[in-house]
Protein backbone atom coordinates (compact mmCIF):
# COMPACT_ATOMS: atom_id res chain seq x y z
CA UNK A 1 0.00 0.00 0.00
CA UNK A 2 1.59 3.19 -0.74
CA UNK A 3 0.79 6.34 0.36
CA UNK A 4 1.61 10.30 -1.12
CA UNK A 5 2.83 12.95 1.25
CA UNK A 6 0.31 15.39 1.19
CA UNK A 7 1.38 19.04 -0.41
CA UNK A 8 2.22 21.70 1.74
CA UNK A 9 -0.54 24.01 2.87
CA UNK A 10 -0.14 26.82 0.50
CA UNK A 11 -3.69 29.35 1.06
CA UNK A 12 -4.51 32.42 2.46
CA UNK A 13 -5.13 32.25 6.34
CA UNK A 14 -7.66 35.21 8.29
CA UNK A 15 -7.21 36.19 11.50
CA UNK A 16 -10.26 38.07 13.47
CA UNK A 17 -10.20 41.54 13.31
CA UNK A 18 -10.86 42.98 16.37
CA UNK A 19 -14.39 44.78 16.85
CA UNK A 20 -15.36 47.74 15.52
CA UNK A 21 -12.04 48.47 14.06
CA UNK A 22 -12.06 50.74 11.02
CA UNK A 23 -9.45 50.62 8.46
CA UNK A 24 -9.27 53.93 6.11
CA UNK A 25 -7.68 54.14 2.50
CA UNK A 26 -7.10 57.38 1.20
CA UNK A 27 -4.21 59.40 -1.19
CA UNK A 28 -2.39 61.74 0.33
CA UNK A 29 0.94 63.90 -1.07
CA UNK A 30 3.74 63.57 0.35
CA UNK A 31 6.29 66.85 1.45
CA UNK A 32 7.50 67.22 -2.30
CA UNK A 33 3.84 66.92 -3.35
CA UNK A 34 3.86 63.32 -4.79
CA UNK A 35 0.55 61.68 -4.37
CA UNK A 36 0.94 58.58 -1.96
CA UNK A 37 -1.79 55.92 -0.64
CA UNK A 38 -1.99 56.15 3.02
CA UNK A 39 -3.71 53.78 5.55
CA UNK A 40 -4.98 54.49 8.69
CA UNK A 41 -6.01 51.91 11.32
CA UNK A 42 -8.67 53.07 13.65
CA UNK A 43 -8.84 49.81 16.83
CA UNK A 44 -10.79 50.72 20.10
CA UNK A 45 -9.35 51.89 23.38
CA UNK A 46 -8.11 49.12 25.42
CA UNK A 47 -6.74 47.10 22.10
CA UNK A 48 -3.62 44.75 23.11
CA UNK A 49 -0.77 44.76 21.36
CA UNK A 50 -1.19 41.43 20.03
CA UNK A 51 -4.54 42.37 18.35
CA UNK A 52 -3.13 45.65 16.63
CA UNK A 53 -0.02 43.19 15.34
CA UNK A 54 -2.11 40.90 13.95
CA UNK A 55 -3.97 43.07 12.39
CA UNK A 56 -1.60 44.66 10.42
CA UNK A 57 0.68 41.28 9.38
CA UNK A 58 -2.70 39.85 7.81
CA UNK A 59 -3.23 43.22 6.26
CA UNK A 60 0.28 43.02 4.84
CA UNK A 61 -0.21 39.33 3.81
CA UNK A 62 -2.87 40.48 2.13
CA UNK A 63 -1.05 42.74 -0.10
Amino acid sequence: MKTTPKPPRLGQTTAPTPQNATVTLSLSKNRYGTPQPQVDFFLPRGSSHRETSAMLYTFAASL
